[in-house]
């Protein structure tokens, strides 16, 4: 006892052991560092292409081994945690993705049901095929608010087909598409029955997944295409402003996305790519 108390009172011993304590401390935080660099988990991911507000089954979930270290964000880390909820309004989860809950910082990708702005949309009983597609509009494009849910709509593209924002044609991508909700800025409907008025800022309709991602496309090139919807019971001119002269067949107006969707991936290409001239 008193020889440990001569050792303990000699500070070069001290100094000794504090080193040794400080050299095992950082050992043991080095080891574990590797170890949680080369801890894997298991993981679900997505092991389809998912469309925004679509019920997630078991069929649609892979599982993979990952390591720890790799994953960032808010991943979810259990299959239970995803079967049977649904993917955002404006999730498109691509195959081999990973699925992530939301929090007060950062946006998911998958939510509940009742999670859903328009959770109600399924009241219409969608078949399996069919996406719902959220469209941005105002009173005016609405048509001074005749478009309503139940209702059907023509989805028209109008595509820049030359140099200048002049040169440009338009074309009907789909026909006869039923409305299933209109919304205000709020997620509210806006043709429930209340005194409060309600002004649209979006509108609901059903599509398949074909045109649905010809949709998604159109919105990500802004400079050279714009939709527009057309109810299917107006009738006029397009000297009126209201159903557009329609040169461009369905057909064409999908090539003409696909080349550019093609292309997007070159950077340098992009800056110097011309929109191309379905008309030749």
């Amino acid at each position: 006892m008193g020889n440990t108390k001569k050792l303990l009172g000699n500070k070069n011993v001290v100094t000794l052991l504090g080193i040794v304590l400080v050299v095992v401390v950082l050992y043991l935080f080095y080891i574990w560092r590797v170890r949680s660099a080369v801890d894997f988990v298991t993981i679900p991911i997505a092991n389809k292409n998912i469309d925004p507000m679509k019920e997630i089954d078991a069929n649609m979930v892979a599982r993979i081994d990952v390591p720890k270290a790799a994953l960032r964000g808010n991943v979810i880390y259990t299959e239970s945690q995803v079967i049977g909820k649904f993917s955002g309004v404006n999730s498109y989860i691509p195959n081999g993705s990973f699925f992530y809950y939301s929090s007060e910082t950062s946006a998911g990708n998958i939510v509940s049901k009742d999670d859903l702005p328009t959770a109600f949309l399924y009241e219409f009983d969608l078949d399996k095929d069919v996406v719902a597609y959220n469209y941005s509009v105002d009173t005016q494009s609405t048509y001074s608010n005749s478009v309503e849910p139940g209702k059907y709509i023509d989805v028209y593209l109008r595509v820049r087909t030359g140099k200048t924002q002049d040169e440009y044609q338009f074309g009907k991508l789909v026909s006869n598409v039923k409305v299933l909700a209109v919304k205000d800025g709020s997620g509210r409907n806006v043709f429930t029955q209340t005194n409060e008025v309600r002004t649209p800022a979006s509108i609901v309709f059903g599509v398949d997944s074909e045109i649905n991602y010809y949709l998604r496309t159109a919105e990500n090139l802004i400079d050279n295409v714009e939709i527009i919807i057309v109810p299917t019971t107006v009738d006029a001119e397009i000297g009126e402003g209201l159903v557009p002269d329609a040169t461009l067949s369905a057909e064409e107006l999908k090539t003409y996305l696909d080349d550019y969707v093609e292309y997007l991936p070159s950077d340098e290409a992009e800056e110097t790519q011309e929109p191309t001239n379905i008309t030749e």
